[in-house]
């Protein structure tokens, strides 16, 4: 019951605001997985990515604000990739 004059508060409710895009080397399950738990995903395969180099794909989740998964371990060397 709530008390006069009082404001009650809604629960906070839970948003997965995480961009990602998967690499080509994941498997599409991911994806599907990934946007059932609510997150907005896209891969490079649909973005003609695929083939790219590593710098582009980079890129290109960069300016979307978008973590990069991936498989590829030359995203591992960090004097490459700060």
């Amino acid at each position: 019951m709530a008390c006069p004059g009082r404001r009650t508060i809604p629960p906070p409710h839970r948003t997965n605001t995480v961009k990602i895009k998967l690499d080509e080397n994941l498997l599409s399950d991911l994806k599907t997985l990934l946007q059932s738990a609510g997150y907005e995903v896209t891969d490079v395969h649909e973005e003609n990515l695929s083939g790219e180099a590593d710098p582009h794909v980079l890129q290109a989740a960069k300016q979307e604000g978008r973590l990069l998964m991936t498989f590829d371990t030359d995203f591992a060397d960090i004097r490459q990739y700060p």
